[in-house]
């Protein structure tokens, strides 16, 4: 199938940060900001978005719109129709704060359109940046289609070289005159992943075609065959994503806020969801989505034969204390519960104690009352499975969270 997939997802998720933070996390760096909110503040100061106006020496509002213009239509195909019926706004400041220095950021947006901006930035004296079309990756002035990505082999899941090529070949029927001289083009196609392509999630197709060893047109095609775009040589992709509709509202769950009831609905209504959805997108599984790995696992309710969640509640504080934390402001402590049935001859419960909810923030921030903790504990016996403090524990069972 793929080549190996561990070094490619640490290599294209290098520069991605988790969607969803635990809420153990959140809360810390909430205290903790709020104690040393002023030199925290001077320390992110150059992080901030800050505007200004351009020096005289530097380029100017309407020179920066009319170059970013230019940009786009070098860069993208049939862009002035877009531009024209786009409104412009530029901005000029510290707006990037991974660069040290004012610079321009143009958008084109076109309200009654269905798609979202484009996009241009530019130094203060008019260097190019970057430039993206509506919901795609930026381009840096020297990037391309290839930059950053990595080569694989089409497996099980994937048509094969000569499928893609087909389905490239009929596509290009349609455009100008290729279908007049379809016996003199020569290709080249790729299999490969990119942080540019579906997030770097799943793989795609990327068909090049010559004449006359001049390249002509380009074309990238999911990994099921499935179109996603086509542009000319000297143009980039715009679209670089296979459209799909998702899961929808799996964006909305919230397991620190369930109760034990909402959980085992939960996994009554997602599972088979996501288990139909896995079969037709057979890379969903690997993004390592905290969604997913939460549909990993079966909630459901306590029998008569298991202890109380009450009960399970008692267990749990006990064994915070004997790792550390303040038994005088346990009941402070906001507590996410969770009734593993996995295994239903073994189910246990996941407790997660939270920071302690404290006026006093200097009592707030001590580890005792800031530490969080999960115990796991023996659904019918009572007894501790497990039981630490998940500060730095940021692989953990995040699904329980």
């Amino acid at each position: 199938m793929i080549q190996t997939r561990g070094e490619t997802v640490e290599i294209i998720h290098h520069k991605k940060r988790r969607k969803n933070d635990m809420k153990k996390k959140q809360l810390l760096c909430l205290v903790l900001a709020l104690l040393f909110l002023i030199p925290w503040m001077g320390a992110s100061l150059a992080d901030q978005t800050v505007y200004e106006k351009p020096a005289s020496d530097d380029v100017q509002e309407k020179a920066a719109i009319e170059q970013a213009k230019a940009t786009l239509c070098e860069h993208f195909t049939d862009m002035q129709a877009i531009l024209d019926a786009s409104t412009a706004e530029a901005s000029f400041g510290y707006l990037d704060a991974e660069i040290k220095a004012p610079i321009w950021l143009v958008e084109f947006r076109d309200p009654d359109a269905y798609y979202g901006s484009y996009f241009v930035s530019l130094s203060r004296k008019g260097e190019l940046i970057s430039y993206s079309a509506p919901y795609s990756m930026p381009y840096g002035p020297d990037d391309n289609e290839l930059t950053g990505v990595t080569y694989a082999t089409p497996g099980a899941y994937d048509i094969s070289e000569q499928e893609a090529i087909r389905q490239a070949k009929s596509g290009l029927t349609e455009i100008g005159d290729y279908e007049n001289r379809m016996d003199r083009l020569t290709e080249k196609a790729y299999f490969l992943y990119g942080e540019r392509y579906n997030n770097g999630d799943e793989p795609v197709w990327l068909i090049y075609f010559y004449q006359d060893d001049v390249l002509q047109q380009k074309t990238l095609l999911a990994y099921d065959g499935t179109y996603i775009d086509t542009v000319p040589a000297e143009k980039q992709f715009e679209r670089t994503s296979n459209n799909t509709e998702g899961l929808g509202e799996r964006f909305t769950y919230n397991f620190s806020e369930m109760t034990v009831q909402e959980k085992a609905e939960f996994s009554r209504k997602w599972i088979p969801i996501v288990e139909a959805y896995s079969k037709d997108h057979p890379y969903y599984p690997a993004r390592k989505d905290p969604f997913y790995l939460a549909t990993r696992r079966v909630f459901g309710i306590p029998g008569k034969d298991c202890i109380s969640q009450q009960e399970a509640a008692k267990i749990a504080r006990e064994a915070a204390v004997a790792l550390g934390a303040n038994a005088e402001t346990m009941k402070a402590r906001k507590i996410g519960y969770s009734f593993d049935v996995t295994d239903p001859e073994h189910p246990f419960w996941v407790l997660i104690l939270y920071s302690a909810q404290l006026e006093d923030l200097q009592e707030a921030i001590k580890r005792e009352n800031s530490d969080p903790y999960e115990v796991r504990i023996d659904g019918k016996t009572g007894k501790v499975l497990m039981s630490y403090n998940t500060i730095g524990k940021t692989d953990e069972d995040g699904f329980y969270y």
